[in-house]
């Protein structure tokens, strides 16, 4: 009773923190530098982001440094509009200014496929089970 039990979760997706020691990917090599084009609360808008895949952005982050009081700042990315280029923050942003240089990182949507691990180049560090049966054996159906 006093040994630790499991301490990870069976589950299709990875429980990795991107970027993190568990999941390997080295954050510099993933590091782009973006001109900020318009802001408007959450939103920025950067015109070299235009085109790149759906949701590239979305669970990543970015850094600036603040005009206020020269510290660098860091704000998670929620979502992505490879349309138009914007971002949309987690949270507001400080000491930001239109035609400020950020440093942008690539999200992870934490599954095996384009959008977490493979985009990466990691699967071999996919913490996740893909392949868990979606069919309950125990649900009550006949398995004839």
């Amino acid at each position: 009773m006093r040994r630790p039990g499991l301490r990870r979760r069976y589950q299709l997706q990875c429980p990795y923190a991107l970027y993190g020691a568990k999941c390997g990917v080295n954050r510099d090599s993933w590091k782009e530098e973006h001109l900020l084009t318009h802001m408007s609360g959450l939103s920025l808008q950067f015109n070299s982001t235009i085109g790149k895949p759906a949701d590239y952005y979305a669970g990543g982050y970015l850094t600036w440094e603040n005009n206020f009081n020269q510290n660098i700042e860091k704000r998670m990315i929620r979502s992505f509009d490879t349309i138009t280029g914007t971002v949309v923050l987690s949270s507001a942003p400080i000491g930001l200014s239109q035609g400020q240089l950020l440093t942008m990182y690539p999200g992870c949507n934490h599954t095996l496929d384009g959008g977490g691990c493979a985009r990466f180049n990691n699967t071999d560090n996919f913490g996740g089970t893909p392949f868990i049966p979606m069919k309950n054996p125990f649900g009550g159906t006949s398995i004839f």
